[in-house]
């Protein structure tokens, strides 16, 4: 709590939540390079309802869309500011203060695109499985959301903290790996059982719910930043200590 952390981990949540569109439309946009039956399985994933429409009517005209130079500019800058929100919010973490010039938004927009490229290979590869599998089409979608939120985990940890190497990052990925599976099965159990969302507050219940949703997931996330801060601090405090001795 010291580190006012579900306070930043609204604050994430909230950039999170604007930026969303963007981050929407060129996954899409990114789609239309590969096969129909990619798009197929995301629609058929996606409940009937509001984000299935937009879903769909950016199917349907991103031919168009795409050519909308100043649109695609505009997404990629919009997406690629959480990269700045994320890397304030680590300073109050880990009490240091972080340079950001131009060449980090650069950067920012490079690892925008590789991230989205990467989401597409893998949902397309999902995608082929699950058609040739379809029997186990529950198991290989729930699989697909683990894969893609453990790589997100990580791509966060290494912009975060400025290093791949796994071994400094394992203990946070693991934690909020662990802390989303325990968080969403209890979520589900509770709205499943026990919610009563739709009756107070109508149409309404699918924000409070995404929202809530988003929020505390924000707060493991920002929770195994810190205990990987941690642990890479106490590694370097061990190292210099040996040093000392030697």
């Amino acid at each position: 709590m010291d580190k006012k952390i579900p306070t930043l981990a609204s604050a994430i949540a909230f950039n999170l939540i604007m930026n969303g569109g963007s981050f929407l439309f060129l996954f899409i946009i990114l789609s239309g390079l590969f096969s129909n039956s990619f798009q197929e399985l995301i629609l058929n994933t996606v409940e009937e309802g509001k984000l299935k429409d937009l879903i769909s009517y950016f199917f349907d005209y991103q031919t168009n869309i795409s050519y909308s130079i100043l649109l695609v500019i505009t997404s990629l800058y919009s997406a690629s500011s959480l990269y700045y929100h994320l890397i304030g919010i680590v300073e109050f973490i880990t009490e240091t203060t972080i340079p950001v010039p131009v060449s980090k938004r650069i950067l920012a927009i490079g690892i925008t695109i590789a991230y989205l490229f990467g989401l597409n290979l893998i949902t397309l590869l999902a995608t082929e499985l699950i058609l040739l599998f379809h029997y186990i089409y529950i198991l290989l979608s729930l699989l697909l959301l683990l894969i893609i939120f453990i790589i997100t985990i990580y791509v966060i940890q290494v912009v975060s903290l400025h290093t791949f190497q796994i071994k400094k990052l394992y203990r946070g990925i693991l934690f909020t790996t662990a802390y989303f599976i325990l968080f969403t099965t209890g979520f589900i159990l509770y709205l499943k059982l026990f919610s009563n969302f739709k009756i107070v507050y109508g149409i309404l219940s699918f924000f409070i719910i995404l929202f809530f949703y988003l929020y505390i997931l924000c707060i493991g996330v920002l929770l195994g930043i810190n205990l990987n801060h941690l642990n890479i601090k106490r590694q370097i405090s061990t190292q210099n200590n040996i040093e000392e001795v030697k």
